[in-house]
């Protein structure tokens, strides 16, 4: 497609170096997950799933081993944003660079939405204009953390959500505090306990993100953040696009979860209507997890929520 627009590759190498660059600022969940990019434009992926038994051993009961089905798989989810350039702005690029401006602020969004599409999956909003069907990823990495049959006692069950609530003469300015602190600590225990190792990394929305680095208390000039990332040498990480409430803690020994670009993003030609002509950035991404009890899921509650405590 990109041929159908006559100019140089030059023009276009600029113009996708330019993209990957800006899309791999935003994006989050490729800096911390082991990411592979295949050839052959694929529009699917292994979904190579661990299959676990339903209890523990027993004696007397026939073992039953870990394992993974044979032929499951997973669409990609492709994700694109369009722009139009008129005809002077095409006959132009290499003076004025328009469509690689665009292309960046392209990039932008649909980096942002790729991780919508990997955290949320059908439960996140898109960034206005950028177009997927984010049902492809399921609920996404938070939905593979809350399951329905989450159990703390069974070791081949995912671990039941911590609620992080904010304490009882809470300094001002702070909101959860020391609780966040501990429910990494206790959120570990458990990833432990599910036979998960390190190295860990941590996925905080904007706020409880912020709040990690306010001292919890008038006695101390030590922040949160300061005491939670030794502990998660894997990755701290802000996520923009996470629900404000809620937050990942994650295990990473042993690749329980990968992500796979079926097609990194990239800048094309798509149509020619009247004086204009459309081109759209795209990409093909999803995740496999392999293993959900490598997920813990942090519930922060809201000031002035039921259970919450206020100062």
């Amino acid at each position: 497609m990109a041929n159908a627009v006559d100019w140089p590759e030059a023009v276009w190498q600029e113009i996708n170096d330019a993209v990957l660059a800006e899309v791999s600022k935003v994006r989050t969940a490729q800096k911390v997950f082991p990411t592979s990019v295949l050839d052959g434009d694929p529009t699917e992926v292994a979904n190579d799933v661990i299959e676990f038994p339903e209890v523990p051993r027993r004696a007397g009961v026939p073992r039953k081993y870990l394992s993974i089905r044979e032929g499951q798989t997973k669409p990609f989810v492709e994700i694109y944003l369009e722009f139009p350039l008129t005809t002077a702005q095409v006959a132009r690029e290499a003076q004025l660079k328009t469509c690689k401006t665009l292309a960046r602020m392209a990039a932008k969004a649909v980096g942002l939405a790729e991780d919508v599409v990997l955290f949320q999956g059908s439960d996140g909003k898109l960034p206005a204009d950028v177009i997927a069907d984010p049902a492809l990823a399921g609920k996404g990495l938070l939905g593979e953390s809350q399951r329905g049959d989450a159990d703390d006692d069974n070791p081949y069950k995912v671990s039941r959500p911590i609620p992080v609530e904010p304490p009882e003469g809470r300094r001002k300015g702070v909101t959860w505090g020391e609780p966040t602190f501990s429910a990494v600590t206790d959120g570990i225990a458990l990833l432990a306990a599910k036979a998960q190792a390190p190295k860990f990394a941590l996925f905080l929305p904007v706020r409880a993100y912020a709040d990690t680095f306010v001292p919890p208390g008038d006695q101390s000039l030590i922040t949160t953040a300061e005491r939670i990332k030794p502990l998660v040498e894997g990755g701290f990480m802000e996520v923009v696009t996470l629900p404000e409430t809620k937050g990942l803690l994650v295990a990473l020994a042993g690749d329980p979860t990968s992500l796979h670009v079926g097609r990194e993003a990239t800048t094309e030609f798509v149509r020619k209507e009247g004086a204009q002509y459309f081109f759209r950035v795209v990409e093909r991404i999803q995740f496999v997890a392999r293993d959900p009890r490598a997920f813990v899921l942090l519930d922060f509650q809201p000031p002035g929520a039921l259970g919450a405590k206020t100062p």
